[in-house]
């Protein structure tokens, strides 16, 4: 992965506590902008995808993370991994299309 891949969250990173709980937060915002008057009808189809551009990778503040990816998302996204940590690591992301 490099600097302009465009990435998703992963399953792994879907999974993780912290994560969850900043995408339930980013899902409700987006119900109730498509639907105010309604937002629970809005399925999770309906809703735009997760879509970002690494911008910055760093070394790893940990001897078992190598690498911690910064990454734009599109629209309204998540800043990173946890509300104290502002980066992702490789599992918690996935290609959507590599930069060329």
């Amino acid at each position: 992965m490099k600097a302009g891949d465009l990435v998703t969250i992963s399953a792994y990173g879907k999974r993780l506590v912290s994560l969850t709980d900043q995408m339930r937060s980013r899902n409700h915002a987006l119900r109730h902008a498509i639907s105010p008057d309604a937002p629970y009808d809005v399925s999770d189809d309906e809703l735009p995808p997760l879509v970002g551009i690494v911008t910055k990778i760093t070394e790893g503040r940990h001897q078992w993370s190598k690498a911690q990816y910064s990454v734009k998302f599109a629209g309204t996204g998540i800043p990173g991994r946890s509300r104290w940590e502002k980066t992702f690591t490789r599992k918690d992301l996935k290609i959507v299309s590599k930069a060329r």
